[in-house]
């Protein structure tokens, strides 16, 4: 099974020049945890999460309105490909500890987002089947090495 057929199509996404409050209330209104940023071609420049919006707004100690999205991004682009399988996908999510992946093309337009989500909604589809596409073991193992604490920069995990 590839990532295309469990992407979404057409996310929605935000510019790096866009206020992260308009980046928050995008998440909001479509109950979502993150943003791919893309230029003015559609290319992907970035991922914005909910996450980076809170401690951008606690760091920088000013309202969401007078940070852009920029400001809070991470710009080392993690991606894949519609026609990837999607186990390398699980892997790319497993060793970069991410629950999104933009989905982009040969020259990094936008093309969808797979989550961690998709594939525990498709390994719960597929649980009665002899063969699941998505099995509900690589779920959870991406899952855990997603959430394994990282350490800190002091020595110390939180």
């Amino acid at each position: 099974m590839n990532v295309q057929s469990l992407m979404t199509r057409n996310p929605k996404c935000c510019h790096a020049d866009d206020p992260i409050q308009c980046a928050a209330r995008m998440m909001w209104e479509c109950d979502i945890g993150s943003l791919p940023v893309v230029d003015s071609e559609q290319r992907v420049v970035g991922m914005i999460t909910d996450r980076d919006i809170c401690m951008a707004t606690f760091f920088q100690d000013r309202p969401p309105s007078q940070i852009r999205v920029q400001d809070a991004m991470a710009t080392k682009i993690i991606a894949c490909r519609p026609e990837d399988d999607i186990r390398s996908a699980e892997r790319l999510m497993q060793d970069n500890q991410i629950r999104r992946l933009p989905v982009i093309d040969r020259n990094g337009h936008l093309l969808g987002v797979v989550s961690i989500n998709d594939f525990a909604r498709k390994a719960a589809t597929d649980r009665h089947l002899s063969s699941p596409q998505v099995g509900e073991a690589g779920v959870v193992t991406t899952l855990a090495a997603i959430a394994m604490p990282r350490p800190m920069s002091n020595g110390a995990n939180a």
